[in-house]
C-alpha cells in the first residue's frame, strides 16, 4: 500500500506536469496567433505602393528605339517634370528641353514602383506590333538603383506601361532646342558597353 507521503508526492508531480502541458499549449496558441497576425500583415503590405506624394526617383534616364519613338531619342526626366531629349548617343548636340504635367510624372512613378518591385517580371506581353527595344536607368540619391534593358515582346508589363506613359511625351511635347548645357545633378549618360571580342579564328 502506498503511503500518504508517496501519494502526495505523486499528486504534486502530476500537477506540475499538467501545469507545464497547459503552459506549452498556451504558448503554442499564442505563437500560432502571432504567426497568423504576421502573415496577415505581410499579405496586406506586400506589393508595390502607389507613391502619390513624391516620385520614388530623382531622374529616369533611358531610350526607346522602334515604332514607339521617332528619331530614336534618348531622354532624362526629373521628378519636377523637366524633360531633356537628345538624339540617341549624341548628347553634345541637338538638345531639346521641355516640361510635362505632374500627372505624367505620377504615371511614371507608378510604373517605376512596379518595375522596382517585380524584379523577376519578364513574362511575354504578346505585343508584337508595338515592337521596340529599351534601355532604362533609374537614379535616386546620386545612385543608379535599377537598370533594365531588352525587347518589348519579352519585356515585363511594367516596362510596357512605362513606354505607353512616355509615348505622349514624344508625340505632343513642344521640343525646343536649347543652347546651354542642361544638367540633372551629377548624372551623365552611361556609355555603351565595349564590343565583344572576336572569336579566335583557326
Amino acid at each position: 500500500m502506498p503511503t500518504l507521503l508517496a501519494l502526495t508526492k505523486k499528486a504534486y508531480s502530476s500537477s506540475w506536469v499538467a501545469f507545464f502541458v497547459i503552459l506549452a499549449a498556451y504558448n503554442l496558441t499564442v505563437m500560432k496567433r502571432f504567426l497568423l497576425l504576421a502573415g496577415l500583415m505581410s499579405a496586406c503590405t506586400s506589393g508595390p505602393k502607389e507613391n502619390t506624394h513624391h516620385p520614388d526617383f530623382d531622374t529616369l534616364e533611358g531610350s526607346f528605339k522602334g515604332e514607339y519613338i521617332p528619331h530614336n531619342y534618348s531622354f532624362k526626366i526629373a521628378k519636377d517634370g523637366t524633360v531633356l531629349f537628345w538624339r540617341h548617343r549624341n548628347i553634345d548636340t541637338n538638345y531639346f528641353q521641355g516640361q510635362v504635367d505632374l500627372s505624367v510624372i505620377h504615371k511614371l512613378t507608378t510604373a517605376i514602383d512596379s518595375l522596382c518591385y517585380y524584379e523577376a517580371d519578364s513574362a511575354s506581353t504578346g505585343i508584337v506590333a508595338d515592337a521596340f527595344t529599351y534601355h532604362l536607368w533609374i537614379h535616386r540619391a546620386n545612385r543608379t538603383i535599377r537598370k533594365a534593358r531588352g525587347y518589348s515582346n519579352v519585356a515585363s508589363p511594367s516596362i510596357v506601361a512605362l513606354a505607353h506613359s512616355l509615348t505622349p511625351l514624344f508625340d505632343t511635347l513642344m521640343l525646343k532646342p536649347t543652347s546651354k548645357k542642361f544638367h540633372f545633378g551629377s548624372y551623365v549618360p552611361i556609355p555603351p558597353p565595349p564590343p565583344a571580342p572576336l572569336p579566335n579564328s583557326r
